[in-house]
């Protein structure tokens, strides 16, 4: 049996156009002197007021949602937590066993490749020994000198792949020197330049870093 849950929100029809009223106020205001920047501030405390009604109007749908909304999650991470273990243990030895397909295959071409190298070197000998022999010592000498050519060979995967299973590659690094890092692959570390800006504030003198200052509006009602 399914268990529906049906989130009825508030009513806040007042709200909604209180708050375009006060949109359209807003864009209208103009601050040139201090009565006028005196009325926005009343005006200010009105709009934190009107956000203060919604939140509280909102918040025990909000808190319901939030709660069912983690007891859901639990429910379903109880259950994927062993599946998922189940799945990486099946992958891990599926991609261990396609890793050690291919080394051996990649060691059979490589040995394939060294017996093509060593007949062809044994070829090219024959070849050298042959001229020599009819006295044409210049062409085995030529023949003696030339780069032994093998063509390449492709072994193929003996097992064949199972139905529906595919792997992909992915390349990753590890760290080995941070010092031979190029400059272009480091990140500042804005955490410590933050901290620095914070206690120091104007005062901070950090090469290739401009501090300045933003203000926030406190609003108190």
């Amino acid at each position: 049996m399914t268990d529906t849950t049906t989130l009825v929100l508030p009513s806040a029809d007042q709200e909604k156009l209180h708050a375009a009223n006060l949109l359209t106020a807003a864009s209208q205001i103009q601050i040139n002197n201090p009565h006028d920047y005196q009325m926005a501030g009343e005006f200010a405390k009105e709009i934190r007021r009107l956000i203060r009604r919604i939140t509280n109007l909102f918040g025990p749908t909000i808190d319901a949602a939030h709660k069912a909304h983690r007891a859901a999650l639990a429910a379903r991470d109880s259950l994927l937590t062993v599946v998922k273990e189940a799945d990486r243990t099946i992958s891990h030895k599926l991609s261990a066993y396609a890793v050690e397909q291919e080394r051996i295959r990649r060691q059979e071409q490589a040995r394939l490749l060294e017996r093509a190298r060593r007949e062809a070197e044994e070829q090219r000998l024959q070849q050298a020994l042959a001229l020599e022999a009819d006295g044409n010592k210049a062409a085995a000498e030529a023949v003696l000198v030339q780069p032994v050519s093998v063509v390449g060979l492709l072994v193929p995967l003996t097992e064949p792949p199972a139905r529906g299973i595919s792997f992909r590659s992915a390349w990753t690094y590890e760290i080995v020197d941070s010092e031979l890092i190029p400059r272009e692959y480091l990140t500042p570390d804005l955490g410590a330049i933050g901290k620095v800006v914070r206690a120091l504030k104007g005062e901070t003198r950090i090469p290739g870093i401009r501090v300045y200052e933003t203000k926030t509006t406190q609003v108190r009602t």
